[in-house]
């Protein structure tokens, strides 16, 4: 069977940067998929978006009941070439969902070489600015008798949200400016269990080469209480900066790994959740793992927070403070208030990591008020090892130790934690 490639412009997309044709744009997805739902199992084409600005409406889905339906592949002409505007009101510019019962996910999609942004202010409303009555989008026949999927709360204008997704390869895309999640993915295993489905909802998700800048959070990880109903997430060589509510937040993932991304300046407030954040809610993660990256940068309330791990690893990164007091913490172990209890940390190593409290000469007269904790644990762990680590404060003129290595709660027993004493300090 040969591939048949199909481009939205066959469907009657503009793809010109003009608002004006928002709506055009949106039915021409729209339809573009739905028809690649109707193929069934064995779709014979691709989806791809030529090189434009496209204004998009309206959430396009693209959903499957089928057992172990193929998922979808849409890609563009790159992420500064091909431009999807999110115009949706409330809710995510892209929703991939499989089915509620046990094997009815999407398998083997691709995602990729595209970018979604907001829209600016000056062409969210081009119909009051030329005093043309406002357009009324309604939704098509086919979307309005489709069973409802699983409900869930949803941020406004997110990027791409997943349901019920496994295998699925998401590279080269850029998601920026949005007030959700630059990446959602949710889990219903409460809700597919008792309706005869299994836990993992989602499974095997691949981001690479990706931007999520300046969003609420970069990406967002949320499984149903107690349960691990997303089975594993690799996110690699990836930019994750400047999401207000944080960079990347798993909240019941089984196997989390990050490797080779920049997490910098992510987290504003107490209740944020930084760099990355590991969420215990009622389930303990299996494996975390966090390689190669370059983390920090006022990142509150640390660059990696970490409330539950089977066993893992968090190695060979460069942690950044930067100037604001609220950067005070590299790596924290340790629970908030939770009504499903405390995780566990246990056979967790750190090794060959680097601390920088780094001020050069234009910055001579900030004065440091709080001390950067490089590690800070507290009793949720078991079995904590710190290795091969240097701290390294960098001052032009006034040279000071301003790391503490490793701050420990009332509740650490000694004997569950190893600080070798190959790690130390380099001061220059």
């Amino acid at each position: 069977m040969s591939m048949e490639i199909k481009t939205v412009k066959d469907y009657g997309a503009w793809g010109d940067g003009d608002s004006r044709h928002a709506d055009e744009d949106t039915r021409a997805f729209r339809l573009a998929l739905e028809q690649l739902e109707e193929e069934g199992e064995n779709p014979a084409r691709w989806i791809s978006i030529p090189a434009g600005t496209y204004y998009i409406n309206e959430t396009l889905v693209y959903r499957t009941d089928e057992q172990e339906a193929p998922g979808l592949t849409l890609f563009g002409a790159g992420m500064y070439n091909t431009i999807l505007v999110n115009r949706v009101f409330n809710g995510p510019l892209l929703r991939l969902e499989g089915g509620r019962n046990t094997s009815q996910t999407q398998k083997g999609g691709r995602i990729a070489d595209f970018s979604i942004v907001r829209t600016p202010l000056s062409m969210a409303i081009p119909s009051i600015v030329e005093n043309q009555r406002p357009r009324i989008v309604v939704p098509s026949t086919v979307e309005s008798h489709r069973i409802p999927g699983p409900s869930i709360a949803i941020s406004p204008k997110c990027g791409i949200e997943f349901r019920s997704v496994w295998h699925c390869d998401v590279e080269r895309i850029r998601i920026e400016g949005l007030e959700g999640s630059g990446i959602q993915v949710g889990s219903y295993a409460d809700a597919r269990r008792r309706e005869g489905g299994d836990s993992d909802s989602s499974a095997y998700l691949r981001f690479k080469n990706c931007i999520f800048k300046q969003n609420g959070y970069g990406m967002n990880f949320i499984s149903a209480p107690r349960t691990l109903g997303i089975a594993q997430v690799s996110i690699e060589d990836s930019d994750i900066t400047g999401n207000a509510s944080g960079g990347i937040r798993g909240d019941g993932v089984g196997i989390f790994t990050v490797r080779g991304c920049d997490i910098y300046t992510n987290g504003r407030t107490h209740d944020d959740h930084g760099g990355i954040h590991i969420c215990y809610n009622g389930e303990n993660s299996q494996v975390v793992i966090v390689e190669n990256c370059n983390l920090g940068k006022s990142n509150y309330p640390a660059s990696i927070w970490l409330e539950t791990s089977i066993c893992g690893e968090i190695s060979r990164n460069r942690f950044v403070r930067g100037e604001s007091d609220r950067d005070t913490k590299g790596v924290y172990i340790g629970p908030p208030a939770s009504p499903d209890g405390n995780g566990f940390v246990y056979e967790f190593a750190c090794r060959q990591n680097w601390f920088d409290v780094e001020f050069r000469s234009n910055h001579d007269e900030y004065v440091i008020g709080n001390i950067y904790n490089a590690f800070h644990i507290e009793d949720i762990i078991r079995n904590f090892y710190i290795e091969k680590t240097r701290f390294s404060n960098i001052f032009s003129s006034r040279p000071s130790k301003r790391i503490e290595k490793l701050l420990v709660g009332d509740g650490v027993n000694s004997t569950w934690y190893d600080f070798d004493d190959r790690s130390r300090f380099i001061d220059e």
